[in-house]
């Protein structure tokens, strides 16, 4: 052991610290990145895609644990519940459901709530979670490494 062991020990692990925050924002900044690509560049829409498809999905897992049927018009997500949740001003949340509404992408039920809009049965819109999926386990994977190398 050196004199200097102390010291390339604390820089082994300022390195490691420094792989770790790397790997971290390069896997968030691949998957912002990645939703942006599919939503044209517009994080708020994604946001409220992401959130009214997350809302359809537990009803969707309730309906199966209970062995009732799925009725995707049941709960839409009403337009407070998206601005108290995302926490953006309420005329923002309305103008965007406006735009994705024109886009085919949801619609509203006929209790006030917005949901995905269908087409035979499935949402209009297609979230191509599998490739999301793919990249953020090879982007955890790389950011385990680095964490192990901290311990």
């Amino acid at each position: 052991m050196t004199m200097f062991a102390p010291f390339e020990d604390h820089q082994q692990e300022a390195s490691s610290k420094t792989l770790t925050e790397y790997r971290t924002i390069k896997m968030f900044v691949s998957l912002l990145r990645d939703l942006s690509d599919t939503f044209d560049d517009d994080l708020h829409d994604t946001l409220i895609i992401a959130v009214i498809h997350q809302r359809q999905k537990r009803e969707e897992l309730v309906a199966r644990q209970t062995g009732g049927c799925l009725d995707f018009t049941a709960k839409g997500v009403r337009l407070m519940d998206l601005v108290r949740k995302l926490n953006i001003p309420r005329e923002t949340a309305r103008r965007k459901l406006m735009a994705l509404e024109k886009k085919g992408l949801v619609e509203k039920d006929n209790e006030g709530g917005w949901q995905l809009k269908t087409v035979d049965g499935r949402p209009a819109v297609d979230l191509p979670i599998e490739p999301f999926i793919a990249r953020r386990l090879k982007d955890l994977m790389s950011l385990s490494t680095a964490l192990d190398m901290n311990q």
